[in-house]
Parts: C-alpha cells; sequence; structure tokens
C-alpha cells in the first residue's frame, strides 16, 4: 500500500514539474514570479521535502521546482521521501483507525468545510489581486 501510494504521488508531482517547466517562460514576465522566485531562493529544495508533509500545499509544491528548475534527480529525491513519509503516516492512521472509522468521521468532516472556506476565500482574493490591480494602474 505505501508502495503504491508513493509511487502515485511522486508519478503525479511529475507531472506537475513537467507541466511547470513548459509554462515557465509563459510565466516568468509576470511580476508574482519574481515574489515566488525570491520564497523558493530563500527556502531552497528542502522545502519540497516538508512541502510534501502539509495538507494542500503537498498537492501543489511540485509546480514551483518545474518552473524554478530543480535538478530532477533533487527533485525525485526530496518529492519521494516526503512522499513516502506522508503515505506511511495516512497508511497507518487508516490501519488504526480502520475499525473505529464511523465515530471518528464527524471530527474530519469539519476540515472539509474549513478547507473549502480556505479556498474560496483564496480564489476571491486572488480574482480581486489579480484584476484588481490591473484595472487600478
Amino acid at each position: 500500500m505505501v508502495l503504491v501510494g508513493t509511487l502515485g504521488d511522486v508519478a503525479g508531482s511529475l507531472i506537475s514539474y513537467a507541466i511547470a517547466d513548459r509554462l515557465r517562460y509563459r510565466l516568468k514576465d509576470n511580476r508574482e514570479f519574481k515574489k515566488a522566485e525570491d520564497w523558493y531562493k530563500r527556502f531552497g529544495a528542502a522545502s519540497l521535502f516538508f512541502g510534501k508533509l502539509v495538507p494542500f500545499i503537498r498537492a501543489f509544491i511540485a509546480f514551483p521546482a518545474g518552473i524554478f528548475r530543480v535538478k530532477l534527480w533533487e527533485f525525485l529525491l526530496l518529492i519521494s521521501a516526503g512522499a513516502l513519509v506522508w503515505i506511511t503516516f495516512l497508511t497507518y492512521l487508516g490501519f488504526v483507525l480502520g475499525e473505529n472509522w464511523s465515530e471518528v468521521a464527524p471530527y474530519f468532516r469539519k476540515f472539509d468545510y474549513i478547507i473549502a472556506a480556505i479556498l474560496i476565500i483564496g480564489f476571491v482574493w486572488w480574482i480581486k489581486h489579480r484584476f484588481g490591480a490591473k484595472h487600478g494602474s
């Protein structure tokens, strides 16, 4: 289970990396690109490993690696290590909670609403920031 989950996670990350690498030149002139590049230089490739351990962030952490052209071997090593830790944790959690899931599930449902709210607020902020800046200039 852990091996298949880790391989699937790494495969998805490779797809994100490849897409970002191809879009790099289109994004390079964007003013947000410089901010992201500065952030990535500050935290470096280690952010790939730690990013894989943080819910929500883990889904997007491979994209900046493709944009900023992290060496493929380094990318694969860090992404695989982070994915292995995360998938092992989830597998263990599923094993431990397995039969008691019906009792625990309501607590996890609360996080669904929080995550959805964060996504909606973030999207609205991005739309306002992205398009509001163009009209204000």
